[in-house]
């Protein structure tokens, strides 16, 4: 959790993400049009997640994404 905001009933909760993906597109006929699928790479992002605390419905929403 990198930050946490609460503004009354509000709440924000930015979360950091670290994931390791190997990203391959394929045609129709399963042949390689872009990406190596040797090839992991590292990704970083903050997800920020928000709810209005007196709703009945516990889902979260997610209300932002970007790149670290």
């Amino acid at each position: 959790i990198k930050n946490i905001v609460l503004n009354k009933r509000y709440v924000r909760i930015a979360v950091q993400i670290i994931s390791e993906q190997i990203n391959v597109f394929r045609d129709k006929q399963g042949q390689i049009i872009e990406g190596n699928p040797s090839q992991v790479d590292k990704i970083e992002e903050i997800w920020t997640f928000g709810r209005d605390l007196t709703s009945s419905n516990p889902n979260w929403q997610l209300m932002e994404t970007s790149a670290v």
